[in-house]
């Protein structure tokens, strides 16, 4: 999640603080259930970063190293 708000300028300062909160509201105030699919929905979205770096033909040395 810092990582996705670093993308709108917010500092890490910040949106460290505010996805750890976000996690600990979600575990201690929710199902487990309702907290199985929050993260189930995180994997997906952490998979489609896969064809999205394919589709964005980045050079191969780049693509390696980072």
């Amino acid at each position: 999640m810092s990582l996705a708000l670093d993308y709108f300028g917010v500092s890490h300062y910040i949106s460290v603080p505010i996805a750890a909160v976000l996690l600990v509201v979600i575990t201690a105030t929710g199902s487990f259930q309702r907290w199985e699919r929050f993260m189930l929905f995180f994997v997906v979205a952490n998979f489609l970063v896969i064809p999205l770096a394919i589709f964005s033909h980045p050079h191969v040395g780049a693509f390696i190293h980072g």
